[in-house]
């Protein structure tokens, strides 16, 4: 999935190593336990070379989990999810949030009654273990950190560029690269991979449900959605200690690296 997730190219990463990427393939599953288990064991190793690792990106859950720890909690378990599944067709899920709500209100009042899967999952760990969320083993991060946010000041200008980029992906060959995915036995397009934003709208155009032009409007649409959701979660987002606005590169790079001199100095 080299196009559609602006993967660092084979140029970029001779200038600077990039871990987590390549790891596995579209039909695969990776859950933020996954990545939380495989970023310490990088992290881990980048500081034994007396390097310090640079986290990069924009999926705002997972650097949550990393940063005020993981609760471990049982594996799925296809056989109970098939018994909600057909409870649910039943009874509604409705009748699964309320009866969540009574067992665990304070983690289940934070799900919304249409998020199937949250519920599913909440209710899946507590059939195994008979233990509310809270009452599970948190593992913790113990590292130092700084927290550099760039944060747009102008939508129109990051709407544009959303716009432009998506375009740009047409012309390196983006259709060809999903094109690839469509045609695969094993890949459907419930896989949480084929569920990607630009990725979703490819496939329903290659399945006939959107034209061309549809989809290249939906895509974008849903692009600037998940902006405007990264952007919620930077408003609540705690202890950053630098905000930056990438307007314009130049002015972005000269307070960074004035920022990390400043901590250097105050380290020696």
């Amino acid at each position: 999935m080299d196009i559609g997730t602006a993967k660092p190219t084979l140029e970029d990463q001779k200038i600077a190593p990039h871990k987590l990427i390549d790891l596995l393939d579209p039909s695969q599953y990776y859950s933020v336990a996954n990545f939380y288990h495989d970023v310490l064991i990088e992290i881990e190793k980048i500081v034994r070379m007396n390097r310090i690792p640079l986290l990069v990106g924009g999926s705002m859950l997972y650097f949550k989990v990393l940063l005020e720890g993981l609760y471990l909690l049982p594996e799925k378990n296809d056989d109970i999810r098939l018994r909600i599944k057909k409870y649910a067709d039943y009874f509604g899920w409705n009748v699964i949030y309320q009866y969540l709500k009574k067992i665990d209100f304070q983690y289940v009042s934070k799900i919304h009654p249409n998020d199937v899967y949250r519920l599913t999952r909440a209710l899946e760990i507590f059939l195994i273990t008979g233990k509310k969320i809270k009452d599970h083993v948190k593992k913790k991060t113990f590292y130092d950190y700084i927290q550099i946010c760039i944060f747009p000041e102008n939508n129109s200008l990051l709407f544009d560029r959303i716009k432009k980029r998506f375009m740009h992906m047409l012309d390196l060959g983006f259709e060809e690269e999903v094109h690839s995915f469509y045609k695969r036995e094993d890949l459907h397009n419930n896989l949480p991979s084929m569920r990607c934003v630009g990725y979703k709208q490819m496939w329903e155009y290659f399945s006939g449900k959107l034209k061309y032009h549809e989809m290249i409007h939906q895509a974008i649409l849903a692009t600037k959605t998940l902006a405007k959701h990264q952007i919620t979660w930077l408003k609540k987002w705690k202890n950053i200690d630098l905000i930056i606005d990438d307007t314009n590169m130049n002015q972005a790079f000269k307070k960074v690296s004035n920022f990390i001199r400043h901590i250097n100095i105050i380290k020696t």
